[in-house]
C-alpha cells in the first residue's frame, strides 16, 4: 500500500515537472523565475474552465516596482562609494572609466526595462496567445507540438545557466576573499541580479524565437504537402494539353501541305 502510494506520488510529481500538455506549461518555469526578478509583472495561471494563461496583477506590479527602486538605490550607492568589484582588484584609469559607464548604463537599462516592463507588457501576452492559436491551428492539421519536449529543453538550458553563473558568483566570492575584501551588499546585490536577469531575458527571447520559428516550419511543411502534389499535377496536365495540341496540329499541317502540292501536281 505504502509502496503504491510512493509511486503515484512519484509518477505525479515527474509528470507535473517534465510534461505538460500545453504552451504555457512549457513556459512557466521561465515565467515564473522572471516574475520573482522582477522582469515580467505575468505569471501562468489558470482559469476556471482548467486553461492556462498569463495573467496579471497588483502583487505583480509591486513587485516590479520595488526591484527597480533597490536596483536604483544599489547603482547610486556604489557610485557615490566609487566601488566596483574591478576596482578590488586594479586601480587605473580605464577601469574607473569603465566603472562609471557600467554604473550609468546599469541604470538607464534599469529605468528603459521597468519601462517596457509596465508599458508593453501587452505585447508579449499578445504573442504567447498567437503562439497557442496557431498551435490550435497545427493541431487541426495533425501537426501537432511536442509540449513536453519543449519544457525539458527549458530544463536543460535553465540548469546550464545556472551552472554558469553559480561558477562566475563563487569565483568572484573566493577572489575577493583571497585579497580579504568585504564587498557591500549592494555590490554584490548588483552583480548577482544582473547576471540573472541578463540570462533568463536572453533565454525567454530565444525561447520565444525558437518556438515561432518551429511552427512556422511546421507550417510550411504542412504548406508544401497541400500545394506540392496540385503543383504536380498542374505540370501534368499541363503537359498533357501541350501534347494534345501538338497532335491535333500535325494532321492540320499535313492537310496543309497535301493542299500545296495539289495545284503543282496539276499543272504539270
Amino acid at each position: 500500500m505504502c509502496r503504491s502510494i510512493a509511486t503515484l506520488f512519484f509518477q505525479r510529481t515527474w509528470c507535473w515537472l517534465f510534461s505538460t500538455p500545453d504552451f504555457y506549461g512549457s513556459i512557466r518555469l521561465l515565467i515564473s523565475i522572471a516574475y520573482f526578478l522582477g522582469i515580467t509583472p505575468f505569471h501562468v495561471a489558470r482559469d476556471p474552465n482548467g486553461m492556462r494563461s498569463l495573467r496579471d496583477c497588483w502583487i505583480g506590479f509591486v513587485n516590479v516596482i520595488a526591484h527597480w527602486l533597490l536596483l536604483s538605490y544599489c547603482y547610486t550607492y556604489i557610485f557615490l562609494q566609487n566601488e566596483s568589484l574591478i576596482g578590488y582588484f586594479m586601480r587605473t584609469y580605464i577601469s574607473e572609466f569603465t566603472t562609471r559607464l557600467h554604473e550609468i548604463g546599469g541604470l538607464t537599462a534599469t529605468i528603459i526595462t521597468f519601462m517596457m516592463t509596465i508599458f508593453r507588457r501587452r505585447h508579449l501576452k499578445k504573442a504567447c496567445e498567437l503562439i497557442v492559436r496557431i498551435d490550435r491551428c497545427l493541431d487541426q492539421l495533425q501537426q501537432s507540438v511536442a509540449y513536453t519536449n519543449m519544457l525539458r529543453y527549458v530544463l536543460v538550458v535553465l540548469s546550464l545557466l545556472a551552472f554558469l553563473d553559480g561558477a562566475m558568483i563563487v569565483t568572484c566570492v573566493v577572489c575577493l576573499r583571497q585579497l580579504r575584501v568585504r564587498a557591500s551588499w549592494q555590490l554584490c546585490f548588483v552583480i548577482v541580479y544582473e547576471m540573472l536577469a541578463i540570462s533568463i531575458t536572453i533565454c525567454f527571447f530565444c525561447l520565444l524565437m525558437r518556438s515561432i520559428q518551429r511552427r512556422f516550419g511546421r507550417i510550411n511543411k504542412e504548406f508544401g504537402k497541400e500545394t506540392g502534389p496540385s503543383t504536380e499535377s498542374s505540370h501534368r496536365k499541363k503537359r498533357a494539353v501541350e501534347k494534345e495540341a501538338n497532335n491535333e496540329e500535325e494532321p492540320n499541317l499535313q492537310a496543309d501541305a497535301d493542299a500545296d502540292e495539289e495545284p503543282q501536281n496539276g499543272s504539270f
